[in-house]
């Protein structure tokens, strides 16, 4: 079986994985989206706003989107510690949950800053572009809360870079 296959945990300092940190390890991934390669935060991204444009489609009103949102940032809050054990790093590039989380609230505070008056399609498609280029390129005050200790480093950089791109997005479709 390959190293980066997700079902299975080298031991860390000798202990191996528990049940409990397998399955944390498997939220923080997004359901194993993380391993996916080149740009795991873009793919995730991609799938957070292709979810979140089908719920949209469905009939999901902002606050849907932004319930369902911080729902995922508080999740991420919690398995980040697991997964920063078990790839020994301060901010693995695997972990894209807040991603996920931030897409989602970038597309319920955009839809809220617009009054709910746009086409689905152009909303999702602005949100991922902004978003991608405020998490890669990391301006100010992006790059500062990146800095914070984690989980919350891991996490709110991501939060931070939401809000921004739906400002942007919102002054551009508005």
């Amino acid at each position: 079986m390959p190293e980066s296959f997700p079902g299975r945990f080298p031991p860390v300092a000798g202990i191996p994985a528990s049940r409990t940190d397998r399955i944390a390890v498997f939220l923080a991934t997004g359901c194993a989206i993380g391993y996916l390669r080149p740009g795991p935060g873009t793919w995730a991204s991609a799938a957070a706003v292709a979810l979140g444009f089908g719920a949209m489609i469905l009939g999901a009103t902002a606050p849907a989107l932004l319930v369902s949102g911080l729902m995922a940032y508080l999740l991420g809050y919690l398995v980040c510690p697991a997964a920063v054990r078990r790839f020994g790093c301060e901010d693995p590039s695997q972990v894209v949950i807040d991603e996920i989380a931030a897409c989602w609230i970038a597309l319920g505070l955009t839809l809220t800053f617009l009054g709910g008056r746009t086409d689905p399609g152009l909303l999702a498609t602005m949100v991922f572009s902004t978003f991608r280029l405020f998490d890669i390129v990391k301006p100010w005050p992006v790059d500062v809360v990146e800095r914070l200790p984690n989980p919350t480093g891991i996490m709110a950089d991501d939060l931070v870079a939401a809000v921004l791109a739906a400002l942007v997005s919102s002054a551009l479709l508005g």
